[in-house]
């Protein structure tokens, strides 16, 4: 499983994307809709393990079948490869391998500063657009493909070295190193503001905190107490807790070198691992991960798959009794009919042999 690192989701979410109705799936069709974001990334190529290819369109959405990896590039410089998803980032297209904050980071700010790099206005802001000239480019002058995330490099290179050893024309290597701080920028908001409509989303709900070891299995309310934009903080409270393992407590979420973390009441320091518009994951180092979701909402959708499933079930046993009434209707309606159709039999013998014992008397 590639890891959804919150850095990931917001990194590459545009100002709008949480109120983006984009992605998912049809009940009908067997293609599904995905969407590549560092901000929305148009005119990016990919091709699916299931023979799909094309270009991300202007808002970077793209096609894909369950069960699909994903690969996508510029030219013959590959971005990432992935699963097959409705939401698409940068983190999701890092190796498993990566798992230290520092060099997740450095690998971020090398593929944005790149996407930036051909962006037809270089603004991350509005979108990006990859320019048709930098395509091309990348096709013509290389001879082979070059994967950006699997570049081999030492832990201490920083990104502009990083930049310096792709093997890419030279003056598109100086265009990328001139957009690495404008990425850093960009990762740095991008990050804070999905953390903000996450917490929003959130705040003031009845919410369960689960780990997945299952030390952890209760409800509590999460309560946004401030937020500090120049800081990256945003402050809250958990308090009403109940259930196995869960407590009050003061908490504090942060974005630090484009990275988000949970600081417990205590000081402990927790990096958020996995985020989605409606929940979020710590890694902690005594539960190990720990989720914090809606509670009522998960509690309505177990009702309802409960009142789905007992519906259906009274239907198949009245579709049964109807079925098998029907069945009995059908052999009684047989049985009345051969019986009847014996009395009549028996009768018309009857007279018969009547009639045929009177003309025996008469001839007599």
């Amino acid at each position: 499983m590639r890891k959804k690192l919150f850095l990931a989701t917001a990194v590459l979410v545009s100002l709008g994307l949480a109120s983006c109705g984009g992605g998912g799936s049809s009940s009908v069709s067997t293609t599904l809709t995905g969407q590549f974001v560092d901000s929305e990334v148009a005119n990016v190529e990919y091709e699916t393990s299931s023979g799909i290819t094309g270009r991300t369109d202007e808002n970077g959405y793209f096609k894909y079948r369950p069960g699909d990896t994903v690969v996508f590039k510029v030219g013959k410089v590959v971005i990432g490869e992935t699963k097959g998803q409705d939401l698409v980032t940068l983190v999701d297209l890092l190796s498993d391998d990566t798992t230290d904050p520092a060099e997740l980071q450095k690998k971020m700010e090398l593929i944005s500063a790149f996407l930036i790099s051909l962006d037809e206005d270089g603004n991350p802001d509005n979108g990006i657009k990859i320019k048709e000239e930098a395509i091309e480019k990348l096709k013509d002058e290389l001879e082979e493909e070059v994967d950006l995330e699997k570049e081999e490099h030492s832990a201490d290179v920083d990104v502009v070295s990083l930049v310096d050893n792709l093997p890419i024309p030279e003056d598109l290597r100086e265009e990328v190193k001139d957009k690495i701080t404008v990425a850093e920028n960009h990762i740095e908001k991008s990050v804070y503001q999905r953390l903000g409509e996450t917490l929003q989303y959130l705040d003031g709900k009845t919410v369960l905190l689960k780990s997945k070891d299952g030390s952890i299995n209760g409800t509590c309310t999460f309560t946004i107490t401030s937020s500090d934009e120049n800081a990256k903080t945003i402050t809250g409270e958990i308090t009403n807790c109940s259930g196995s393992g869960v407590e009050d407590d003061a908490v504090t979420f942060k974005v630090e070198e484009g990275i988000p973390y949970l600081y417990e009441g205590d000081g402990t320091k927790d990096m958020i691992i996995e985020l989605e518009h409606e929940e979020f994951c710590i890694m902690t180092p005594d539960s190990g991960v720990i989720c914090m979701e809606p509670y009522e909402e998960e509690h309505e959708e177990h009702a309802e798959a409960s009142e789905v499933t007992a519906e259906n079930e009274m239907e198949g046993e009245h579709e049964e009794h109807a079925e098998t009434s029907e069945a009995t209707t059908e052999s009684e309606m047989e049985g009345e009919h051969e019986e009847l159709t014996g009395t009549t039999e028996a009768n018309n013998e009857s007279e018969l042999e009547e009639s045929h014992e009177t003309s025996s008397t008469v001839i007599e």
